[in-house]
């Protein structure tokens, strides 16, 4: 068995009939995976209630978002947690699934 690190390119050559394998692991970057993350947090994640600003007042300054309303969604996205129970199953999802262009054929006889 040969063991080579993300990033180390190889070409094998068979001198004799034989059977390889090769499998790979999926080695993502800190963005990707923090993007992957949050995709499956959207559907992970519940937070109850709706924007309400019934105090609000015309705006002084046209296309300016008051601070009132930054603060409200400020604090309505500060109330998204995650735990490492959460992280915990997110990485055996997002590392088990297979790439989009690879597809298993199930056997004729289980």
């Amino acid at each position: 068995m040969l063991y080579l690190p993300p990033d180390h390119a190889h070409e094998g050559v068979a001198i004799d009939a034989c059977t390889t394998y090769s499998v790979g692991f999926r080695a993502a970057s800190t963005q990707q995976l923090a993007t992957a993350f949050l995709d499956w947090l959207r559907d992970e994640v519940t937070l109850d209630g709706r924007y309400a600003d019934p105090d609000l007042r015309p705006a002084r300054a046209p296309a300016r978002i008051g601070a009132a309303m930054q603060a409200q969604c400020a604090d309505a996205l500060g109330r998204i947690r995650w735990n490492r129970s959460a992280t915990d199953v997110f990485l055996g999802c997002y590392l088990t699934e297979p790439k989009q262009n690879v597809y298993f054929t199930p056997p004729r006889r289980p």
